[in-house]
C-alpha cells in the first residue's frame, strides 16, 4: 500500500493557506465559517487544489458528497478523494450534479457513474435541475450530518456564493 502524506496546519492565514494548496492534493477544511480569520468563500475562491468541508464536530464520516459540474476541475477532485481516502469509498456516496439548463446530458452522467461505480460501492446518482443555490441548498440540509462535501478546486464559484463574504 502507498503511504499518504498529511500535513496539518492550525491557525494559519488564508494567504499562507493559498500558498500551501498549491502544492497539495487537497485541502480538508471545516465547514463552518471561522470569521476571526476568514470565510469558507474565501477558501473557495482562493484555494488551488479540491476541497473537501467537513464539520469539525462530525465524529466519524458516514457518507461523501461528491459535487459535478461537469467540470475537469470536479473530475479530479474525485479521483483525488478516492485515491486518498480508499476506504471512505465503501460508505454511501451521492455524486450530484445540478444542471439549470442541462448541460450535463444524460448520456455523460450515465457514463461517468459506470466509471464511479468501480471505485465507489455504494454510489447513488443524484441528477437535479433547477437553480443551483436552492438545490444545493436543499440537498445538503438533508444529506449533512457526518458528510464530507468534496468539490473541484475552480468550479466552485456558483457554490461559493451559497457562503457570507469575510467581515
Amino acid at each position: 500500500d502507498e503511504k499518504v502524506h498529511c500535513s496539518f496546519e492550525m491557525n494559519v492565514s488564508l494567504k499562507k493557506l493559498v500558498d500551501l494548496s498549491s502544492g497539495a492534493d487537497c485541502v480538508v477544511t471545516d465547514s463552518h465559517d471561522d470569521f476571526r480569520k476568514y470565510s469558507l468563500k474565501d477558501i473557495m475562491a482562493e484555494v488551488k487544489c479540491p476541497l473537501c468541508l467537513i464539520s469539525v464536530n462530525a465524529t466519524k464520516i458516514k457518507n461523501a458528497i461528491l459535487l459535478y459540474d461537469g467540470s475537469d476541475d470536479a473530475m479530479i477532485a474525485i479521483k483525488t478523494y478516492s485515491n486518498l481516502f480508499p476506504k471512505l469509498c465503501k460508505k454511501k456516496t451521492y455524486l450530484l450534479t445540478i444542471n439549470e439548463k442541462e448541460k450535463i446530458k444524460k448520456k455523460h452522467r450515465e457514463a461517468l457513474s459506470k466509471k464511479l461505480e468501480k471505485r465507489f460501492s455504494d454510489l447513488e446518482i443524484i441528477s437535479l435541475t433547477g437553480k443551483l443555490e436552492k438545490k444545493l441548498i436543499e440537498f445538503l440540509d438533508d444529506h449533512t450530518e457526518n458528510t464530507m462535501v468534496v468539490m473541484g478546486a475552480y468550479g466552485r464559484s456558483a457554490i461559493s456564493l451559497l457562503f457570507k463574504p469575510s467581515l
